[in-house]
C-alpha cells in the first residue's frame, strides 16, 4: 500500500482582500481609541449635536447609529451634567429638540484638544508630508462613507 502524501498548499482567504485588510485595520484603530482614550459618548452625542444643530432625539439616535433607548440614557446623562438643553419644537409643540449648552461647547472642546494632544503624540515622528496625506485619506473616506450605499462610484472621480 502506498503512502499518499498531499501536498498543502498555502490556505488563501479573501481576508487578504485589500477591503478587507483596511476592516481589519479600522477595527484595530477603533480598538485603540476606545483602550487608550476611553471612548466618550458624550463627545460623539455634543460633536453631532453641535455640528446639526437644535434636532430630535430620534434624528440624534440615526447619526449616532444608535437605538433610541441608548441614546435616550446619553441624553439623560447629558442632561443632568449641564451639557445639553431640551427645548420645545416650536414646528411641533409636542416635539423637544435638543442642543448643546456652553458647558457642553466647552467639555467639546476640551475633549477635541485632548484627543488632538493624543494624536500629536502619536504622529510625533511622522513627516509633514504623511500626516497630510493620513488627513486627505480619511477625510475622502469620511466622505465616501457618508454618500449613499446605492451610488455607485464613477471610475472618471477618481485619477
Amino acid at each position: 500500500m502506498q503512502a499518499i502524501s498531499a501536498q498543502r498548499q498555502p490556505a488563501t482567504s479573501d481576508s487578504d482582500a485589500p477591503p478587507d485588510r483596511l476592516a481589519a485595520a479600522f477595527v484595530r484603530l477603533v480598538r485603540q481609541l476606545k483602550a487608550r482614550h476611553s471612548a466618550d459618548p458624550a463627545m460623539g452625542c455634543l460633536s453631532v449635536l453641535s455640528r446639526l444643530g437644535p434636532v430630535r432625539i430620534s434624528r440624534l439616535a440615526d447619526e449616532l447609529l444608535l437605538d433610541i433607548s441608548t441614546t435616550s440614557r446619553h441624553v439623560r446623562n447629558l442632561e443632568a451634567a449641564g451639557l445639553l438643553s431640551r427645548e420645545t419644537d416650536p414646528a411641533d409643540q409636542r416635539a423637544t429638540l435638543l442642543t448643546v449648552t456652553p458647558a457642553g461647547d466647552d467639555y467639546l472642546r476640551e475633549g477635541l484638544a485632548r484627543f488632538g494632544r493624543a494624536l500629536a503624540g502619536a504622529t510625533v515622528d511622522w513627516s509633514d508630508q504623511d500626516l497630510a496625506t493620513l488627513t486627505d485619506l480619511l477625510n475622502r473616506l469620511a466622505d465616501d462613507l457618508g454618500r449613499p450605499l446605492d451610488r455607485k462610484p464613477d471610475s472618471k472621480e477618481r485619477t
